[in-house]
Order: structure tokens, then C-alpha cells, then sequence
């Protein structure tokens, strides 16, 4: 099978972008993991304003972009993201991010990750609602009697042992 690639020329440097493998996408949920991305209509543009404002959009455009003729496994993330940082042009940006779309169909991994996250969801309302009816059974509260717990009103109440009636106003 032949695989797409992209080719970017960045300051000098030829850095190239293909679809991801499983060690960049686990890279790249490390940067994602904790960071709130509004939804909506624009989510790619949602999700480049929330890497920005978190000072992670180079790390993961080094995530994603690789200096030609590098192994994945050799890529120094941390020297890439730098070198990025104060090279790479806000057009080059936009490009990186629609083809990183072109090459990793969203609407494809968001189907299955959607496909997963509802089976999970599931098995999680399960457990939770299967703990919930542990905790609601095992913490309810203990029957008192009346002769147990005063009443504050002043409706009368049975005297144990005389059979006659009190007002508890006091």
C-alpha cells in the first residue's frame, strides 16, 4: 500500500507529514489530555485556538511533522517543537492542519472513536448505577419512633405506658 505524504520546506528544513501512527497519536493526546476544546460549528478552528492559548501548538505540529529521512522513534520532540516555534508561518500552520485532516480522515476516527466512547459510556452508567444502588441501600438512614425523636409541632403525642395524650409545645 502506498502512503500519502505531505512535504513541507520550513526555514530550510524539509519536514514531512503522513498519517499517524499509534506512538504520534499517543503523543498527541498527551498534549490534547486536560485541555478544554469548545465544540461547535468551527471545532478545528476551536481546537487550533486552544492549542495556541495553552503554548502546545509546536509541540504538536512536532508531533505531527517529521525532518525527512528521520525515523519516527528518533524524532527529538522537544528540538522539532523549538525549531518550529520561531520558523513555521501562520499559512504553513493551516496547511499542516488540513492536510493532518486530508491524511487522517476526521470524520472516519471521530465514527469509531464515537463508536467506542458510547460502549464505554454504557459500561460505565452500568458500574456507576450498580455502585450507586450499593452506597443509596448500605448509607440509608436508620427508622426512629416517635418515642425516639421529639415532634416539634404541637399535635399531641401517646404517653408510653398511660394511654393518655400530652401537648409538646416545650
Amino acid at each position: 500500500m502506498e502512503q500519502n505524504i505531505k512535504t513541507y520546506l520550513i526555514d530550510g528544513v524539509t519536514y514531512e507529514q503522513r498519517e499517524l501512527v499509534l506512538g504520534q497519536w499517543r503523543q498527541l493526546y498527551a498534549i490534547l489530555d486536560g485541555m478544554e476544546i469548545s465544540g461547535g460549528v468551527n471545532a478545528l478552528g476551536a481546537l487550533v485556538a486552544a492549542l495556541a492559548q495553552s503554548d502546545e501548538l509546536n509541540s504538536a505540529l512536532a508531533v505531527l511533522l517529521t525532518p525527512k529521512d528521520t525515523p519516527l522513534r528518533d524524532k527529538d520532540l522537544a528540538r522539532i517543537a523549538a525549531d518550529l516555534e520561531f520558523s513555521i508561518t501562520p499559512q504553513q500552520i493551516t496547511e499542516v492542519i488540513n492536510d493532518f485532516f486530508t491524511l487522517n480522515p476526521a470524520a472516519s476516527i471521530l465514527s469509531q472513536l464515537g463508536t467506542v466512547i458510547v460502549k464505554l459510556s454504557g459500561l460505565m452508567m452500568a458500574a456507576l448505577e450498580a455502585i450507586g444502588s450499593r452506597v443509596s441501600a448500605s448509607s440509608s438512614a436508620e427508622e426512629t419512633t416517635a418515642e425516639e425523636t421529639p415532634c416539634s409541632g404541637a399535635a399531641p403525642l401517646a404517653v408510653p405506658g398511660n394511654g393518655s395524650t400530652t401537648e409538646n409545645g416545650s
